[in-house]
């Protein structure tokens, strides 16, 4: 019911603004991959066209989809329908940075310089890396060039000049900017920035793993003032190399983060068509499954890294060292291996000693091989036939998969099972992201609790998933069981810990998967768990803003005082918070000025903290004026301050000045800090009443002194 009820109001009110972070790995669905493979691989632009279309109607946010269809339309001459499209209205555009560059290229492919400049200038005013920033300046400069306009390429040269002025290169193009200036001859300025222009995606996209590590790049192993200046070049590539080749195979550590830097220089250089690009990843994903296996890090973690790494490159010495690795995984982390070289059979039949090994061990080369070149699937299927022991148990665990009973054992029967089998494979990992892929489209996250913790527990049913995926697939469904209680939740103050606990638990995840990661966690986890943490954030602020407290019930706990001898009485006051509000904190009594009493200057503590539904009695000290004792009748005049714990802050500003009259205040609340560290405001309230009663005939006449 409950989530019933926030889909409905979900619908008839905007989204909450959703505070700014990095964007995060998003799971790339079927569609965009089919039509990347169509386009990419099989150069196929009619079938990649359409599917490219239809992946943008089923998600016009697919930003990816978007600039594929947009560069294929270009090369195919239709540039203007290009730039329609990379400026339709409903393009929702976060890598702005891709997106625009885009534009600029292809404006500056068909000379249409004069519109592209200013693109760039804009582009240009955004925050961007040094590196990036520098090789935009080059891009502005030939434009500059294109169009003639020597003082503004001048000036964009300065510009460049400014990020290194000891730098040769940025040196040098300055010179030759001012040298046409001078003579009019642009005779070395194309040579110098010859490698600023930009390049598109490439065809081989890197996973998603991949792409988290370029993200994040902190360039070790670079100079920190090239770092600075954002000079960095293939000298720093070529340095980077040479630090690899001294460490060879030792300091796995050093060599995952110098190949890493190497490839990151590379992208910021729009050189991802460059073999050293895929090399330095292939590296990367080497070192980083040595770096797990001697950290003793979960085994699906360290093939997911060898599997970067084969798939990233051939059978050559380092392929095949990594396939046995990827083999020899399996096998228990203290097991000692009897030989300092095995075979790949060797490895092989070591793992497949336990038969309880033999169901994961052919379905990790099902996965390994369907992302690796077709002669890394070769070599793998034909040493595994050659060996009638691995054959055998390969073959029956295939046909267990394929649920098949051929019994042919002829080579060929034996390749045809290896590719139905590959087919098979990546057909249910479609569809295990057709499964999951609604789940990161969601407009309201905690208004399909259900049906998406009923889509999490399954989805590991739908492809064969690695108990790591599997286990993260429970947990993410736990927390949209968790998320459900919040919801269902009466208590504020339960909502409040639930939603601190669940918040942490998301975080927590998250951060494993970051720090450990696969493909299919990072692809679909980590998106959706950012999604839910949003959402849980958005709607407890909602909960915070209803649930503040805007006044506090009070009731006087006796009907009459008597005054003693030196005119003093202590009014005892019951002050109670309502059902399902917030705490009020710091709770205080100020009393007013009043002709029936004496002035008391210091505020009366009720409460450190008064929570829905809680009730605390303060005590206040007046003394009567002759005027009360005599008409047995005063009129208490006083003001409640506490502190509110809202999720909106601002500045504190000075405590309002006492009420003056009985209207309670209505002046801006001053703000303070709660102990949770969430921005929290003060609120004034006041109440002026008369009640009268008779007073205790055992004393002089007192009296009864009224309170609201």
């Amino acid at each position: 019911m409950a989530e019933r009820e926030l889909a409905a109001r979900a619908a008839d009110r905007p989204l909450p603004s959703r505070p700014e972070r990095p964007r995060r790995a998003r799971g790339r669905d079927s569609l965009y991959a089919r039509a990347h493979h169509a386009d990419t691989r099989e150069k196929d632009w009619e079938k990649a066209e359409a599917l490219y279309r239809q992946a943008l109607e089923e998600d016009p946010g697919n930003e990816r989809a978007r600039r594929s269809l947009a560069w294929g339309l270009h090369r195919s001459e239709r540039s203007d329908e290009a730039l329609e499209l990379l400026r339709a209205p409903d393009a929702l555009v976060q890598e702005n940075l891709q997106h625009q560059n885009m534009i600029i290229t292809i404006l500056s492919d068909r000379q249409r310089w004069a519109e592209a400049a200013p693109l760039l200038e804009e582009l240009l005013g955004g925050a961007h890396s040094n590196q990036t920033r520098t090789g935009l300046l080059k891009r502005l400069i030939v434009l500059y060039r294109r169009l003639g306009d020597v003082e503004r390429a001048n000036g964009a040269a300065q510009r460049l000049l400014q990020h290194g002025p000891h730098n040769p290169e940025f040196r040098s193009i300055a010179d030759e900017v001012a040298k046409a200036d001078r003579t009019g001859v642009w005779d070395k300025l194309d040579e110098l920035v010859a490698k600023s222009e930009w390049h598109p995606e490439q065809a081989d996209s890197v996973s998603s793993i991949v792409q988290m590590h370029i993200d994040r790049c902190e360039y070790a192993g670079v100079s920190a003032v090239r770092i600075q200046e954002g000079s960095l070049s293939e000298q720093d590539v070529q340095e980077l190399v040479k630090l690899i080749e001294r460490l060879g195979p030792s300091r796995p550590a050093d060599r995952a983060a110098y190949n890493l830097s190497a490839a990151r220089i590379l992208r910021d250089l729009n050189q991802t068509s460059d073999d050293r690009f895929r090399r330095s990843l292939r590296g990367f994903g080497a070192a980083m499954g040595d770096l797990c296996t001697a950290e003793r890090k979960p085994p699906d973690v360290i093939r997911a890294y060898y599997t970067e790494a084969v798939s990233l490159g051939g059978w050559d010495d380092m392929g095949e060292l990594k396939v046995k690795q990827f083999v020899t995984s399996y096998l228990a982390p203290d097991w000692q291996q009897p030989e300092t070289r095995p075979s790949f059979e060797l490895c092989m039949s070591w793992v497949l000693g336990d038969k309880s090994r033999h169901e994961p061990l052919a379905m990790g080369l099902v996965g390994l091989l369907s992302v690796s070149s077709e002669r890394v699937r070769r070599e793998i299927i034909s040493r595994t036939y050659r060996d009638t022991r691995i054959r055998e148990v390969l073959v029956r665990e295939l046909r267990a998969y394929l649920q098949v009973s051929d019994s042919s054992t002829t080579q060929n029967a034996y390749n045809e099972l290896w590719d139905e089998a590959f087919r098979h494979h990546v057909r249910l990992l479609d569809a295990q992201r057709n499964t999951l892929q609604p789940l990161l489209n969601r407009n309201e996250p905690l208004g399909t609790l259900t049906k998406d913790q009923q889509a999490l527990e399954g989805a590991a049913d739908v492809a064969y998933t690695t108990p790591l995926d599997r286990d993260r697939f429970i947990k993410a469904a736990g927390i949209l069981a968790e998320l459900r209680g919040y919801l269902e939740q009466p208590s504020y103050l339960e909502q409040e810990r639930l939603e601190s606990r669940i918040g942490a638990t998301i975080r927590e995840l998250v951060s494993t998967i970051e720090r450990l990661p696969t493909r299919i966690s990072l692809e679909f986890l980590v998106p959706l768990l950012d999604n839910l943490e949003l959402a849980l954030a958005a709607h407890f602020r909602d909960v915070q803003r209803a649930a503040e407290p805007t006044d506090l019930d009070v009731e006087p706990v006796l009907s009459a005082y008597t005054p003693n001898a030196a005119s003093l009485i202590h009014v005892q006051l019951s002050v109670t918070n309502l059902p399902r509000r917030s705490p009020a904190v710091d709770v205080r009594l100020r009393v007013l000025d009043n002709d029936d009493y004496e002035p008391l200057d210091a505020a009366i503590p009720v409460a450190h903290s008064l929570r829905d539904e809680q009730t605390e009695t303060c005590t206040v000290p007046l003394v009567l004026t002759p005027r009360a004792i005599r008409e047995q009748v005063a009129t208490l005049r006083y003001c409640l301050e506490f502190t509110l714990r809202s999720a909106g802050g601002s500045p504190p500003s000075p405590a309002p000045s006492p009420c003056p009259s009985a209207t309670p205040p209505t002046g801006s609340p001053s703000r303070t800090r709660s102990r949770r560290a969430r921005p929290s405001r003060t609120r004034r309230c006041s109440s002026d009443a008369t009640r009268s009663s008779s007073v205790s005939p055992t004393r002089s006449a007192g009296p009864t002194p009224s309170a609201s």
